[in-house]
């Protein structure tokens, strides 16, 4: 178990995104972090495929879209870095797989024109569903001129500062939903953080699968 986490977190290291001012503590975790500032997806791209695979789970970003304030969207959404933000009035961050990997960190810059409320989830490997493990909210509506300022940081769990190794750490958020009653725009999306790996009960799962899958094709072969 030990040498999978390993792997995945020396992995994860080579896909860090350089440094930025926004998202310090992300960036200074032992293990990894991912930043999506949207540039390099096309405008009013929908469905986002973040790449950032670890077997069969993808982390994945849906419910809104890439545009560009002032030029294909109306209103104050300046972005925090670049162009572009990701739009919509309900956003889903999640892993296609739960039962592969979690996360220790998740978070997101919000401008909107009215309260942004987020809610983080775990997944419960013996009911199989997802729990709530947290919400938070923005201050109100932080577009220019509201007042307040933009890109409020909502964001949830550790990045594993103090971890000596993300063995003892906590990991389990696989998805984060953001909800408002108007439109907002979210940037510089980041998470990271230790990588949580299923229980061994689930692994063993996956150990009788694949022993039974080569049985299989053994039996094929000789016959």
């Amino acid at each position: 178990m030990r040498s999978i986490r390993l792997v995945l977190g020396l992995w994860a290291l080579l896909w860090v995104t350089p440094a930025t001012a926004a998202v310090e503590d992300c960036l200074s975790s032992p293990f990894s972090c991912f930043v999506v500032d949207f540039e390099r997806y096309a405008q009013g791209t929908g469905f986002l495929d973040l790449d950032t695979d670890y077997g069969a789970n993808t982390e994945r970003l849906v419910g809104g879209q890439v545009e560009v304030p002032g030029l294909t969207i109306s209103g104050d959404f300046t972005p925090r870095s670049g162009e572009k933000v990701y739009f919509g009035s309900a956003i889903d961050f999640y892993l296609s797989d739960p039962d592969c990997c979690s996360w220790g960190g998740v978070g997101a810059y919000v401008t909107g024109e009215d309260v942004v409320i987020a809610t983080a989830y775990a997944f419960n490997y013996g009911t199989r569903a997802l729990e709530a493990i947290g919400t938070k909210q923005t201050d109100g509506r932080n577009v220019a001129g509201s007042g307040l300022p933009p890109h409020f940081n909502l964001e949830f769990g550790d990045w594993g500062l103090g971890c000596e190794s993300d063995l003892s750490c906590s990991a389990q958020i696989v998805k984060v939903e953001f909800r408002s009653a108007l439109p907002f725009a979210i940037d510089d999306f980041h998470y990271g953080g230790p990588i949580g790996i299923p229980e061994p009960g689930t692994w063993a799962l996956f150990l009788v699968g694949f022993a039974l899958t080569g049985a299989a094709a053994r039996r094929r072969v000789l016959a």
